[in-house]
C-alpha cells in the first residue's frame, strides 16, 4: 500500500524541475502530427487522404501562462471517378498562422493544459486535374491568401496533457475543437470534426 501511495505522489506532486515544466522566461516548441479524419474513405468512386502537421511556439510570462503562435500545415488529396474515363483529382496545400494563449494547470509529470486561439492568416493552393477537359486545360493551380478574424468560428481551443520523460522533453496529446459556427451558434458537431494531435514538447531556457 505504501508503495502505491509513494508512486502516486511521485506522479502527481511537483518535484522542482525534474519534469519538463516551463517556467517564467522559458520558450516551448511543441511540434505534432494531427489526425482530423477518423475514417479513411476509399472506394471505387471516391477517395480522400489528409496529412496535417502543426507546431506551437510559446513564451512563458509566468510559470503557467504563455503567449505564442500556432503554425499549421495541411495537405489533402481527393479523387472522384467521372463519367468519362479517369478520375477528377485535387491536391490542396495550406498553411495557417494563429495567435495562441496557453495555460498549464499543474506542474507535475502529467501536466494538463488549455490552449486558445483566435483568428488566422494563411495561404492555400489547390491543383486540380479534370480528365473531361482538353489536355491544355486539365491541370490547373489556384492560390489565395486567407484571413479569418471576423466570425465566431475563428475561435478554437485545445485541451491536452504533457507527459514528461526528461527534464526538458515531454510527450503531448491534445484534442482540438471549434466551439462555434460562423453565425455564433454552438457547434453541435463539436467532436465529430475535432482533431487529435500527438507530439513532443521541448523546453528552452527558464530556470
Amino acid at each position: 500500500m505504501r508503495f502505491f501511495l509513494g508512486l502516486l505522489m511521485c506522479l502527481l506532486l511537483p518535484h522542482g524541475r525534474l519534469w519538463a515544466q516551463p517556467s517564467k522566461g522559458s520558450f516551448v516548441i511543441n511540434p505534432q502530427a494531427l489526425v482530423s479524419e477518423w475514417k479513411f474513405k476509399s472506394d471505387s468512386i471516391f477517395s480522400r487522404q489528409y496529412v496535417n502537421l502543426g507546431t506551437s511556439v510559446h513564451y512563458y510570462l509566468t510559470d503557467k501562462l504563455a503567449v505564442g503562435i500556432w503554425l499549421l500545415g495541411e495537405y489533402s488529396n481527393r479523387s472522384l471517378r467521372t463519367a468519362t474515363p479517369g478520375y477528377y483529382t485535387s491536391r490542396t496545400y495550406m498553411i495557417n498562422l494563429s495567435p495562441e494563449i496557453s495555460y498549464t494547470f499543474m506542474a507535475t509529470r502529467f501536466s494538463p493544459f488549455l490552449r486558445i486561439r483566435y483568428g488566422s492568416i494563411g495561404y492555400i493552393h489547390m491543383f486540380s486535374d479534370n480528365p473531361g477537359l482538353p489536355t491544355r486545360a486539365r491541370e490547373k493551380g489556384v492560390g489565395n491568401f486567407l484571413t479569418n478574424y471576423s466570425s465566431a468560428s475563428s475561435l478554437s481551443a485545445s485541451l491536452g496533457l504533457a507527459y514528461s520523460i526528461k527534464k526538458r522533453l515531454a510527450l503531448t496529446g491534445q484534442i482540438n475543437v471549434v466551439p462555434f459556427n460562423y453565425d455564433g451558434t454552438f457547434n453541435t458537431s463539436l467532436l465529430r470534426y475535432a482533431s487529435v494531435g500527438l507530439g513532443a514538447q521541448f523546453v528552452l531556457g527558464g530556470h
